[in-house]
């Protein structure tokens, strides 16, 4: 067998359907439009609705928020700084390191769980209950300014 004997199995390729060239061509005449009016003379839109006010201009418009003021705040709970050592100091690099956010800015810490040593902790938003735990634990809440989005 050579290069110029390899031809594809038979009925693996289709021809494709040349519509509009001639009865030969088995799409002749009307082409698989059917007769007469708009959409047999030029081609029409499939959201077009024959002059009707359509769909997408009778829906009420629902606000918009640009991209820049999005405030993707991450979450972290009082609970989940367990993990460090007592009298650690902990900002967002050893939160991004520890694996508790994904990005190190804006973070948010929350007081769901309890606090079982004193830290120093630095983030860019605290709830209060966050920082009712931490002093009563006898730790030490420090509020960042978020370079990004002013979240404070």
């Amino acid at each position: 067998m050579k290069l110029h004997d390899l031809s594809p199995d038979p009925g693996s390729r289709k021809k494709k359907i040349r519509r509009g060239r001639g009865r030969a061509a088995r799409r002749g005449e009307k082409s698989g439009r059917g007769t007469k009016g708009q959409k047999k003379r030029s081609s029409v839109p499939g959201y077009y609705e024959g002059g009707q006010t359509p769909l997408y201009r009778r829906l009420p418009k629902r606000g918009f928020r640009p991209p820049n003021q999005q405030k993707n705040i991450q979450v972290v709970n009082i609970s989940q700084l367990n993990r460090f050592d007592s009298g650690e100091l902990v900002d967002p690099e050893k939160l991004l390191a520890a694996g508790l956010v994904k990005k190190p800015f804006p973070i948010k810490l929350l007081g769901d769980g309890q606090m079982e040593q004193a830290l120093t902790i630095q983030v860019h938003a605290a709830s209060k209950s966050a920082a009712e735990k931490i002093s009563q634990a006898g730790g030490k809440l420090e509020l960042l300014r978020s370079p990004k989005d002013g979240v404070n």
